[in-house]
This record gives structure tokens, sequence and C-alpha cells, in this order.
């Protein structure tokens, strides 16, 4: 049943007013009889019409549908005034029929946990439209969690348009974390069951003021999101579509993830967000996609300092970095590339540096199949953050990462543009840098934590400004990318045009490199020793000797013709069609070789 034939039936159908059924609408009188009696009478579906006016309702109105039905509104009000907070104001069971509901607000007034509910507990059987509508002062005290509206269950479309979900929030120390928390709009499967929405497209909507009550490292600071859709996902071997398509929304102060997406599917493109709040516990994102492949395009993110002007990126308040505005997380395991796209998207940062800053523009973690596809491309960030992208696959065997970088724009960095973590096992992949630009002081392209595994791979860094392009050979452990390139460089004595080559050498003890790359007359090189930039030397060689080119470079090694042994030194010498080194350095030292043939 498709939305515009359910509305050419109810035209014809039956359509009853509720002020025949004895509403009032005067704001003081409880009309919640009246509009279940109003609602009850549609045995076989039709519209129902709120005429202008403010409908109190102290308890509940629930309702099963019998047919398609509508629920219209010119500008009325359904607002909860229970002696009791209740669960819902309005409960609707769709029972496989199309539901409407257009023109009307919902008043939680801080006595329903929400203020509208629809279930259907049939797979692709039904669509739902709520459009023109206001959903508001949702409220929990309790461990409940609080929604402005909520659709739960197996609908085939969900089509929210030009609704507004706004002042929804709870007691302080209420609710679980990450379980009954704080929601504008809530679009997931059918409770405790397996029925999911197939496709859900939120437009044109406002999420205003989505918060709780708790502030600093309280245990229930988490969860306050204002846009939450759970639909189909993809476990195992199992590929479950559905999608979910967020368009044209702004989001104002949701506390916790302003959009927090579950669809297997997910296209976030040409929304405007604004936060100058404290965030949850963690700091959390704005942009939330746990899901295996998306689209976040076009977007646009506003950030001030607080009212006490504090960081809006740390939940004290405090100058630490907890805050990114995009994440794509996933840690499912399945046999489905994953495909990201992150492109084209602005940050406007007003928050001084002093106060806080980013943790970093966008991070792409649990990224667990046999590839994942990254691309990151045309974002403009203001102001500063941590690295640019941070990228943390979850160790599997065999696995691969293309990452592509283009065109990318930052103020400032402080570690590095591409921090890469727990590579483990991933063996192939391919990072393709070209044209990004830090305006600030120079860092490392890609750099590891001390205590991370960095993913192996091949890397292009290509035009790329304010950034070490071969920053990557200052991590020289057995995982690194400088201890891997020996492999895919060509091992022949003229074949390859670049390789690299590392090995730790005791004190003392002399160690020949191997004919890994190009090696023909006048090859330039390039040797690096630990961390150590004092002792890193470029040098060529010729077929008896070696030339340093270093300029200064090299003050902690000594080249010859024949071995040397200079003492405090890295004696580098060619050894027939290859070169040796004898390290008097004093201790055991990693040393790395760059060919340039």
């Amino acid at each position: 049943m498709g939305l515009t034939k359910a509305t050419n039936r109810m035209t014809s159908g039956a359509s009853v007013n509720v002020l025949d059924f004895g509403a009032i609408g005067d704001g003081v009188t409880d009309d919640a009889a009246a509009i279940q009696a109003a609602i009850s009478s549609l045995t076989a579906g039709g519209t129902l019409h709120f005429p202008e006016g403010t409908y109190i309702s102290n308890s509940q109105v629930a309702q099963t549908l019998t047919g398609d039905t509508v629920l219209s509104g010119d500008d009325a009000v359904i607002k909860c005034n229970a002696s009791a907070i209740i669960v819902n104001q309005l409960l609707i069971t769709v029972a496989t029929y199309d539901l409407q509901v257009k023109g009307l607000t919902f008043d939680g007034n801080q006595k329903a946990n929400v203020c509208f509910r629809a279930n259907e507990a049939n797979q692709d059987s039904s669509e739902v439209l709520l459009r023109d509508c206001t959903f508001k002062n949702a409220y929990s005290n309790t461990a409940t969690g609080n929604i402005g509206a909520y659709l739960s269950g197996g609908y085939s479309k969900v089509i929210v348009d030009n609704c507004t979900f706004k002042d929804i929030t709870r007691a302080a120390g209420a609710g679980t974390p990450g379980v009954n928390g704080t929601t504008g709009l809530g679009i997931a499967p059918a409770y405790l069951t397996n029925e999911y929405p197939r496709f859900a497209s939120v437009q044109n909507c406002r999420f205003e003021n989505i918060t709780n009550g708790d502030t600093g490292s309280a245990a229930n600071n988490v969860d306050a999101d204002g846009l939450k859709v759970s639909g189909g996902h993809t476990g195992g071997d199992d590929y479950i579509f559905s999608l979910a398509i967020i368009s044209n929304n702004v989001f104002v102060n949701c506390k916790g993830r302003s959009v927090k997406l579950k669809s297997d599917e997910t296209v976030v493109k040409g929304n405007s967000f604004y936060r100058n709040i404290l965030p949850i516990l963690a700091g959390g994102f704005d942009i939330d996609v746990q899901t295996s492949s998306g689209i976040v395009s076009s977007n646009v993110f506003h950030y001030d300092e607080t009212s006490g002007g504090l960081s809006p990126f740390d939940e004290d308040g405090g100058t630490t970095p907890q805050f990114s505005p995009i994440s794509f997380y996933n840690n499912e395991p399945d046999t489905r590339t994953r495909m990201v796209s992150i492109t084209d998207n602005i940050v406007y940062n007003n928050v001084a540096t002093t106060v806080g800053y980013l943790s970093a523009f966008a991070e792409c973690s649990g990224q667990e199949a046999p590839s994942s596809r990254i691309n990151i491309t045309g974002n403009t960030v203001s102001k500063k953050a941590t690295q640019f992208v941070s990228v943390t696959p979850i160790t599997s065997s065999a696995n691969k990462i293309y990452l592509t970088l283009s065109n990318n724009y930052i103020d400032e960095l402080v570690t590095t543009f591409v921090q890469g973590n727990n590579g483990g096992s991933y063996t192939k992949n391919i990072i393709k840098a070209v044209g990004n630009i830090n305006n600030g002081t120079e860092v490392p392209f890609s750099w590891y934590g001390a205590s991370s595994n960095p993913f192996e791979g091949t890397y292009s860094v290509i035009d790329c400004i304010g950034m070490t392009p071969v920053a990557y050979l200052e991590r020289n452990d057995s995982k690194s990318f400088p201890a891997k390139i020996g492999s895919i460089a060509a091992k022949s004595g003229g074949g390859g045009l670049i390789s690299i080559h590392t090995a730790t050498i005791a004190d003392d003890a002399t160690y020949t490199f191997p004919e890994v790359g190009y090696f023909s007359t006048g090859t330039f090189r390039v040797l690096s020793v630990a961390y150590n930039t004092t002792t890193t030397g470029i040098f060529t060689d010729s077929g008896t000797a070696v030339t340093d080119l270093g300029g200064g470079l090299s003050t902690g090694i000594a080249y010859g013709v024949t071995n040397p042994d200079t003492d405090t030194k890295a004696n580098v010498y060619r050894s027939g069609s290859t070169i040796a080194i004898k390290n008097r350095l004093g201790s055991a030292r990693t040393f790395t070789l760059v060919t340039i043939g």
C-alpha cells in the first residue's frame, strides 16, 4: 500500500471531527475520552480532524487501526496534563495499515515519556507519514526512555517531513546509559522482534534542545540524541537491505549525537548542525553512522563556546579534545565490502583553540570486512584538531582498506593528518593522498601512537601542504610500512623505482642491505637512524663509493669506500653492488634505507 493510494481512499472514506465526540479544545477540559471515542469510531479507517485549539489529555489514548488512517489538525495542540508521568500520550498500533499524521502538535508537558508512538509488528506491510507536526516536552524521571516521536516496527516506508522536535529532556541521574536515553525522533525495529523499517526519509525537520539533566562526568550523561534510525543490518553472511536518507534538517544543541544511524545503508546530506553546550560523556559526534556503507555529504557544522565560555568538545568544558563531527563505526563481521564517502562538508569553528578543539574531523573505526573503501574528499575545517582523520580497523586476517584523501583543508593540526591504529593483519592497504592542506605547523602525514600497531600497506602522498610526506618512516618497528615495503619492491639489481628496507643492527655489528629495488650507479638514497633526525643522511653511490649529499644533516654518519671504523658514527660504505653499515653509535639502532632509482 502506498501513501498516495491510501490518501485517495481516505479522501472518500470516513471523516470525523473530534468536536463531534465531545472534545472542547479549550486548554482546560480533559479531552482524552473524546479523542479516544473519535479515533475508535474509524472502524474501517478514515480521517480524524482536530480543529484549532488545545486538547488536554490526562491519560494515554491508544488505538489499533482497522484501516488506513489520517490524523490531521489545523494548528491543533494535544497536551498531556496527567497527574503523574505516563508512558505514551498517543499510542497507535498500525496493524498492516497506513498512517498519516499532519498538522498536529504533541506537547508532553513533561508529563509523558513519549509524545507519540506508532508500532508495527509486520514486515513491509505499511507506511507511515509525519508531516508539519511538532513533538515537544517529552520527559522522564526514571530509567524509562523519553522520546518526542517513536516509530517502531516493520514499516516498508517512513517519511518524516517538515516536523519539529524540541525541548526534550530528562531528570538528572535518570536512564540507563546506552539503553534508555533521550531522543527527538526514533525510528527503530519492533521491540523484542526482528521487524525493521525498510526505508526512512527524514527531511526539512528541526531538532532543538535534545538534552539530559546531567553534566560533567556523571554516569548518566549519555544518550541525548536528536535522531536515531535503526533499520536492518549486515551481520555474518546476511545482507538485510534498509536505507535511511537524512537531508536538509537543522540540529541545534543535541547534547549527544545529533544523528545516530544503524540502517544498512545511509545518506546524510545538506544538514546544518549548531552546538554551544557541553556534550555527553566522552564527547561523541554530531553524525554517528553505524553501518556498512554510507555517504555524508554537503553538511555544515557550527561550533561556539558555551554560555560560560567553555569548550563544547569536552563533557567538563575542559580543553581535552573528545569530539569529532563525523564518525563511521561498525564492528559486525560480514562479507560485504564497506564503502564510506565523506565529501564536501564544512566546519565553522568559533571556539578559541585555548578553550578547546576537535579530536578529529572524521573517525572511521571498526572497519571489519574483506575490504573497506573510504573516500574523504573536499572537506574544509576551520581552527584546530588533533588529527584530520582517524582510521581504526578491527584486526582480521587478509583484509584490506583503500583510503583516499583529496583536496581537504584544515587550519591547524596537532599531531598528524592521518592517525592509524590496530592494523594487525590488514596486509594490503592502499593509502592515497592528493592536494590536502594543513595551514598550521607542519605535521607528519601519517603517524601511529606508541602503543598502536600501524596497518601495513602502500602510501602515495602527492601535492600535500603542511605535512611530511614520508613521516611514516619515523615508526620503525616490525609492522611498520618501512619494514614491509621491501616485499613489494622488485627484488633485483635493476628493477623497482623505490624500495625501503629496515634493519636493527647491534652496536659494533655490521649489516649489508640486500639488493631490493633499484641499485644502479648514481642511485639516490636516504638513510634514517631510529627516531633521531640528526643521524639522517642523504647520499648517492657510485660503483666504488658513497657520496654524502646531506649538507650537514648527516652528523651521525660517516661515509667511506671501505669499511671505516669511526667511533660514535654509523659507518656507511659501498659493499659490492649494495650498501653496508657498521654501527658504532654505542647501542643497537634501527636503520631504514630508502632507495629511489
